[in-house]
């Protein structure tokens, strides 16, 4: 990935992964799954504390606004190095880079933050993670001649352009409850990928590459969001 690519914060973000042959739906010639879908392996060597490495967890219920407030140091949020380098440690698998999206809960935005630099901060992510998306798998929303038996499988689709969408019209609203809401939907993006996909092959391994840059892209947004404010109130 290019530097410019790279999330603001001084992260830099390098990967390796093969050249798929098709872009969309059934990306890099994956078979879809049938509609009877299959059990999902549990990762045995998952972390003990980390209930979230278990595939089959539902995406969590979102909290209001008080106790998201409760439950976060939200500071994590201006470390986009830490993200980083947890990143780093992982082995590549779509198991890890879930656990490793979920490994501090639900997002909130940092304390020194305005709720109304939301907008911003997720415009912004959305952008970095569009370039890291450099095969437009999540860019826009799937078509069932893209992918045969898709809305069969996945009863909620979201895509980044719908996620964009939501931002720009004040769906998500502000502050720490817009930014759980925005946490959802990513989440929800990659397991419905996770859910109609093979469980090994192309498709995963990119959607585990993606998944596994998100927290630490919403972080350097989140970083460059307050540099911002902190200049404007000077």
């Amino acid at each position: 990935i290019d530097q410019d690519d790279a999330p603001d914060g001084d992260v830099d973000i390098m990967d390796s992964t093969p050249i798929p042959r098709k872009k969309r739906g059934r990306p890099f010639g994956s078979k879809n799954k049938s509609t009877e879908k299959k059990p999902r392996k549990k990762k045995e060597d998952a972390q003990d504390d980390d209930p979230a490495v278990d595939i089959e967890d539902p995406v969590e219920i979102i909290p209001d606004e008080e106790e998201v407030d409760k439950v976060h140091e939200s500071s994590i949020f201006l470390n986009a190095n830490l993200w980083k380098q947890e990143r780093e440690a992982l082995d590549g698998s779509f198991d890890a880079a879930k656990a490793h999206f979920k490994s501090r809960g639900v997002w909130a935005l940092p304390s020194e933050l305005q709720p109304t630099r939301f907008k911003e901060i997720a415009l912004g992510t959305l952008t970095k993670m569009g370039r890291f998306d450099r095969y437009s798998v999540f860019a826009e929303p799937v078509s069932e001649s893209e992918a045969p038996g898709y809305f069969d499988v996945v009863k909620e689709p979201i895509d980044m352009s719908t996620m964009r969408e939501k931002v720009e019209s004040g769906e998500y609203g502000e502050g720490s409850s817009a930014a759980a809401k925005f946490y959802r939907d990513f989440c929800l993006m990659f397991e419905n990928c996770a859910a109609y996909n093979d469980e090994e092959g192309e498709v995963i391994e990119e959607a585990a590459r993606l998944f596994s840059l998100v927290p630490e892209t919403f972080a350097s947004q989140c970083s460059l969001a307050l540099k911002k404010q902190k200049k404007s109130n000077v």
